[in-house]
Formats: structure tokens, sequence, C-alpha cells
């Protein structure tokens, strides 16, 4: 008799970019072939995504958020619905193209090691004491 795999339930319940591509895939009653072959990548390439051992290119996710009508922040961020609401995107100017600087940000982001993340909000916050301080000299000069 086989023992049964134990499951580590933190790793099955993440909210990854794999775990949404895969309820993309599960919505839309795709096998993973089918869903690669859509989105032109070899079968071992989108189960990688899915596991997430693989982050997806910008290519691949307006590849995703243009063939199966998914709403790109549910994608990158797993905020909002996961089916995009075509009046409710135009309104907010959130179709993505792959050049997109956001959607690169958001990849790199979704890539960078904990190292990089606190090197990069310290820039971020720098940069605000920066724009502050212009602020501040501006009123005075005016």
């Amino acid at each position: 008799m086989k023992k049964k795999k134990n499951i580590n339930t933190t790793e099955t319940h993440q909210n990854t970019i794999g775990t949404r591509i895969k309820a993309v895939r599960n919505y839309h009653k795709l096998k993973q072939a089918e869903m690669a072959a859509v989105i032109n990548v070899h079968l071992q390439t989108f189960s990688r995504y899915e596991r997430g051992l693989l982050m997806p290119s910008v290519e691949v996710i307006s590849l995703i958020v243009e063939k199966f009508n998914v709403n790109p922040q549910w994608l990158l961020s797993a905020e909002g619905e996961m089916l995009k609401d075509d009046s409710t995107f135009k309104d907010k100017s959130l179709n993505f193209s792959a050049d997109d600087p956001r959607i690169l940000i958001i990849v790199e982001w979704l890539r960078a090691n904990p190292e990089d993340i606190d090197s990069f909000l310290k820039l971020i916050k720098s940069m605000s004491g920066i724009n502050e301080a212009a602020q501040n000299l501006k009123k005075r000069l005016l």
C-alpha cells in the first residue's frame, strides 16, 4: 500500500502569478498543453509558470491578458476580478501592452530578491525626500 504524499497547504494555497495562471486555465477548462499552445510556449515552460518556478515574460503576460480576457491587475497582483470588464478597463485605461513600463516594473519587482526590494524601497524614500525638499524650496522662493 502506497503512502499518501503530504501536501504543504501553505504552498498549495499561495496566491502567486502561477496559481492565478492555473486559475485562468481551469476557468477556461483547458489542459496545460492547450493553454501553452495558445500563448505559444512549450508545455514544460508553461508548467513551470504554474508551479512558480519561472516568471512569465511581459509578452506572455500580455498574451494571457489578451487571449483570455484577463484583468492584468488581477493577474499581476491578485487585486480585482479575474476577468476584465471591457467598459471598466476602457474607462480606467488599464489596457497594457508588452512594452508598457508599468508591466516591466511589476515583472522585475516579482523577480527581485528581498535585498533588492529593500534597496529599491530606500531609493524611493530618498527620492520622496528629495521631492519634498524641492517643494519646500519652491515654496520659499515664491
